[in-house]
């Protein structure tokens, strides 16, 4: 909360314990799973984020969990240059729900 600078209370935020039964229980809802994996052959630029999602990002080193990224409905990954390998997942996080909120706003600006 407070690296967030306050950005954090105006999101919906849930912890859980097991996160392999909590995206069963969102895909049960129609909620899509995406997550992020530095292997995936989708580029984030070509995916529809404008759509019900969750968004897997794995811890720093390990990646998602293998069963965790078994029941993700896709994964893709973020295109990178240069002989940098990863990024963090705090970076990669804000990087992706830029690009979801960028195409919100302009799938939004046409209706």
């Amino acid at each position: 909360m407070k690296a967030s600078a306050g950005a954090a209370s105006h999101l919906p935020i849930a912890r859980v314990v097991n996160i392999a039964d909590t995206i069963e229980k969102l895909k049960k809802e129609g909620i899509w799973i995406y997550g992020a994996a530095g292997e995936a052959r989708s580029p984030i630029y070509d995916l529809d984020f404008n759509i019900d999602l969750g968004i897997v990002i794995g811890a720093e080193g390990k990646g998602i969990r293998p069963l965790v990224k078994k029941k993700c409905d896709l994964l893709f990954s973020i295109p990178m240059r240069g002989s940098v390998s990863s990024f963090n997942a705090s970076v990669s996080g804000g990087m992706i729900l830029y690009e979801v909120m960028r195409q919100r706003h302009i799938a939004s600006s046409f209706e």
